[in-house]
């Protein structure tokens, strides 16, 4: 593309330049400049190339707001006690603590505690996942509730979240089976279009009207930009480029151009993992009660004892008993992994999963 616009370009700014300097050589009536139309097409193409800097730049806007979801320091355990730390100086192998509303800021493995994480950012599973000893934590997910140490296993651009970021980027940058086509294309298309140009120049030259020399110019380099295929120069990369960057922000990770490509052919999709077709936010869609207790008591009751709780499905609870009077509750405790209790208007509460009543 770009050698077919230096070329026709090049030759009417040079056919300008030579009337300028030496209108001697040349008739009255050949005497005609195409600086304009040489600057023209030249900002027509760079306006081009400006576009696709600017979809490139809101797609690179994606791979920020990944990049910031790893906090810039860490709080690291030594012999001496506990200090936090720049993220580039943790290496593999550093013990290092993370508590409720942390963000993990580099791949490794639980050691000691037991945690609530949301993870839906690399798994896309709305409710936090619970992680004890021997579990591996993830730079970039969130502690939800709980304290735990753990140990660097992989930092920097050895992490999960960066091998995601540099998958993008790959696939911003590689080419679906349209663009390998037109770079096979321009292989041959280019010289082709240089030998039409030149005999279209000959043929008005010999056989042309005059001023010979004129529409010489102006047929050669007519043929030299309209053959220039930048529609599709231009299009392709940024379509991948503004596709790509946009699914990025959506949490959709597409590895190259080609798989892009063949998704507007798909007729099926089959999904594996639960949640992936929700919207991340739990909801109560029912209350059901035993021994003649009342529901609506019932909900009172656990979405008192919610109030005190981070667990994501106390704010499902809670939105479900909307405008209630909620008791007070005293004796509140977390059961790390079980659930919680508390005491209200004179029962002993319990609210949490099977293992809690076991």
């Amino acid at each position: 593309m770009d050698t077919l616009v230096a070329l026709g370009t090049g030759v009417a700014w040079l056919y300008s330049m030579s009337v300028n300097l030496w209108p001697q050589w040349f008739p009255m009536e050949a005497r005609h400049l195409y600086y304009e139309a040489s600057a023209m097409i030249i900002g027509l193409i760079n306006l081009g190339h400006m576009l696709e800097a600017r979809a490139r730049q809101r797609s690179s806007k994606a791979l920020e707001k990944l990049l910031d979801l790893t906090p810039p320091t860490a709080r690291l355990v030594t012999d001496e006690g506990e200090k936090n730390v720049p993220l580039a100086d943790v290496q593999p192998g550093m013990l290092l603590r993370l508590t409720t509303g942390d963000r993990v800021p580099v791949d490794g493995e639980i050691t000691q505690g037991e945690a609530w994480l949301d993870e839906a950012m690399l798994t896309g599973e709305p409710i936090p996942q619970q992680k004890g000893e021997g579990d591996s934590v993830h730079a970039g997910t969130v502690v939800q509730d709980g304290s735990v140490l753990f140990r660097a296993s992989a930092v920097g651009s050895h992490t999960t979240l960066s091998r995601i970021i540099r998958m993008v980027r790959q696939a911003q940058s590689s080419k679906p089976e349209i663009g390998q086509l037109a770079d096979k294309i321009s292989a041959v298309f280019v010289p082709v279009v240089v030998v039409i140009a030149l005999i279209s120049a000959a043929i008005w030259y010999f056989f042309g009207p005059a001023p010979q020399i004129v529409y010489t110019l102006v047929i050669a380099t007519t043929v030299l930009i309209i053959a220039c295929p930048c529609a599709l120069g231009l299009a392709t990369p940024m379509s991948i480029i503004s596709g790509v960057g946009r699914a990025a922000e959506f949490g959709v990770l597409v590895r190259d151009a080609d798989a892009l490509q063949r998704a507007s052919t798909l007729d099926t999709v089959v999904f594996d993992k639960t949640g992936t077709l929700t919207e991340g936010k739990p909801q109560v869609v029912a209350v059901k009660t035993f021994a003649d207790v009342d529901e609506a008591q019932a909900l009172r009751l656990a979405a008192a004892l919610e109030q005190g709780s981070s667990h994501p499905l106390a704010r499902a609870i809670l939105d479900k008993a909307g405008d209630m009077q909620l008791p007070q509750v005293n004796g509140f405790r977390t059961l790390r992994g079980l659930g919680v209790s508390g005491e209200a208007e004179g029962h002993a509460v319990l609210l949490g999963n099977q293992a809690l009543f076991k």
